[in-house]
């Protein structure tokens, strides 16, 4: 699949890399058996898995720059300080709000390679059981290999591999 790059580049994977603009003519001129939009915490994980196959080559585009190793993001004692600088924040605001006497709301949205996961106070919870055993109804596959399977063990064995 040849691909005619219009979007920001942040990173390549296999191996994970941060590309400036100018090497992008090279990008166009290779093919690509995946190319994945979104640089978030679900692009990097399908990223991740489609290129553990040596043979495959994956493309991720994110609008977000690439922070790699930004004191900003990954050190806990800046906690917050991404939040609201519209160099780490899309700032998103919502429209005006009828119940809070129409005022509006800004929307943190991370606006880097990771997405909000890069600016969300290095927090993250799981799933409630109630919520995992939701999803089970007539969705075989999604969390769970059957029906006498439990869901919530499932995936608290996943979420120990982030951990």
């Amino acid at each position: 699949m040849r691909l005619p790059i219009a979007l920001h580049l942040a990173a390549l994977l296999p191996p994970a890399l941060s590309l400036p603009p100018s090497t992008l003519a090279v990008i166009a001129r290779t093919d690509f058996d995946y190319i994945i939009v979104g640089g978030g915490p679900s692009g990097l994980t399908l990223a991740n898995r489609l290129s553990a196959d040596p043979r495959k080559q994956v493309l991720v585009l994110e609008a977000g720059q690439s922070r790699l190793g930004d004191p900003l993001i990954d050190v806990p004692g800046f906690l917050g300080s991404t939040v609201g600088n519209a160099s780490y924040d899309w700032l998103f605001r919502t429209v005006p709000q009828a119940h809070a006497n129409g005022n509006r709301f800004v929307m943190d949205r991370g606006k880097v390679l990771g997405g909000s996961t890069a600016i969300n106070f290095m927090a993250w919870g799981r799933p409630a059981k109630g919520e995992i055993d939701g999803a089970r109804p007539g969705e075989e596959g999604l969390c769970c290999p059957s029906e006498d399977s439990d869901g919530a063990e499932v995936v608290s064995r996943y979420a120990l591999v982030v951990e």
